[in-house]
């Protein structure tokens, strides 16, 4: 059995050249930012290589998009083309979840998330912890405005 990748390796490999990208956008312009995050993002990809002998898809997509719109920019100097980046990101990825909403039959691309535990709360959560006379009102409209605020310091206490 392989032993367990680093716990620093996942955040280093997801948000490292987001990092490397606003630090040289606010310390240069974003033409220079462009060229970082395509310099981090090789580096935090053949760092998993390294490490985990594998690529996480997320961030292998992330970085062909990354190469492309990033290589147009610097080659066109157009910045339109990384600032397009994010939505194409999100698109794609939104794109591969409703898809996995089409095909129900098959292996759902969150055909996971089915593993989740029950957590066992009560109707309302909250309920449990603020067991008094402010319960008495829950679920109710109150009818004038001195219905409105709750005596939560218990029967008697002051009215």
């Amino acid at each position: 059995m392989a032993s367990p990748a680093p716990a620093w390796l996942r955040p280093l490999v997801d948000y490292g050249p987001l990092a490397a990208f606003f630090i040289v956008y606010w310390l240069r312009d974003l033409t220079a930012a462009t060229a970082a995050i395509m310099i981090a993002t090789a580096i935090a990809l053949g760092l998993s290589l390294a490490v985990e002998r594998r690529i996480p898809p997320m961030p292998l997509v992330t970085a062909a998009i990354v190469g492309v719109f990033g290589g147009l920019t610097l080659w066109l100097q157009d910045e339109t083309f990384i600032k397009m980046k994010p939505t194409i990101v999100q698109l794609i990825f939104a794109a591969v979840l409703f898809g996995g909403l089409d095909h129900r039959a098959a292996d759902a691309v969150l055909d996971r998330t089915t593993g989740i535990h029950d957590l066992g709360l009560t109707e309302d959560g909250a309920a449990g912890l603020f067991r008094g006379p402010a319960q008495a009102d829950q679920r109710r409209v109150a009818d004038g405005v001195e219905q409105v605020v709750a005596n939560v310091h218990g029967p008697g206490s002051g009215r």
